[in-house]
């Protein structure tokens, strides 16, 4: 059986980690080896996705030329933040992840105490297997500043947009998850209809790491899942308190 260090060690850079609580759609996305891109706007951040509109370069007339009356800035101001929100809760789906796997309150907030577990991705697989099935994933380290300006301009009379950047954006509050994204575009001319779950080959999953508050039960579970064929390769590993340094990670390895 490999360690964790061992195994930390030949990803490297390459690793990557999703902390879950112990539920049913956290088992069934290990068993059917699958990840869900939920909306941009419904992220653990209540003001996730938010940004601030910047219309100086934008022509007034595009959306107002037609109500005579009305204070043409706020009125393209209306049009545009409906356009922007529409279009990321239709057209963009995200997947979170994070560079770590040893900070406490990343188990404390994600894995309801420590309670749950955390996926140990190969990230150049995964994203590979994502890719395969949707050509618009893209992969990216989440910058942390303040809200984003976001400038619409107006190029052969179509509204353009930097989605990325408000999708690739969190508030400074938000830096120590170290938090990297999946992103994906349901561009009708990319798929027949949108599909918000995908799957990836078991082999892009390298181990699994259970908080040490996790019941008994709920271990033999996941032990059990990984004994099916599928996860051969991969490793089970126990997170371990320690008394006296609490931010210390060590991982035993069970399986």
């Amino acid at each position: 059986m490999i360690k964790f260090s061992e195994l930390k060690k030949e990803l490297g850079k390459n690793a990557l980690y999703r902390f879950v609580p112990m539920n049913l759609n956290s088992l069934q996305s290990l068993i059917n080896s699958t990840l869900y891109f939920g909306d941009p706007h419904f992220q653990n951040d209540p003001i996730d996705s938010s940004y601030i509109l910047n219309i100086s370069s934008f022509p007034l007339e595009y959306f107002s030329i037609r109500l005579k009356g009305e204070d043409m800035e706020l009125v393209t101001k209306e049009f545009l933040k409906a356009t922007i929100d529409d279009k990321l809760k239709e057209d963009y789906g995200i997947c979170c992840f994070s560079d770590i796997y040893n900070n406490i309150l990343m188990w404390s907030h994600y894995s309801q105490g420590a309670t749950g577990f955390c996926f140990f991705f190969d990230r150049a697989r995964l994203i590979d297997n994502l890719e395969d099935q949707n050509d618009t994933m893209k992969l990216k380290e989440v910058s942390y500043s303040n809200i984003p300006i976001i400038k619409p301009v107006l190029k052969d009379n179509k509204v353009i947009i930097d989605y990325e950047n408000i999708v690739f954006n969190k508030l400074r509050q938000w830096n120590y998850e170290s938090e990297v994204r999946i992103i994906c575009n349901f561009k009708e001319d990319n798929m027949l209809e949108k599909i918000r779950v995908y799957k990836y080959k078991p082999t892009s999953l390298r181990g699994i790491l259970i908080g040490e508050r996790m019941k008994s039960f709920d271990v033999l579970t996941i032990r059990n899942i990984i004994k099916l064929p599928q996860f051969k390769h991969v490793t089970l590993f126990r997170k371990i308190r320690q008394e006296y340094y609490p931010n210390k990670f060590l991982f035993k390895t069970l399986f």
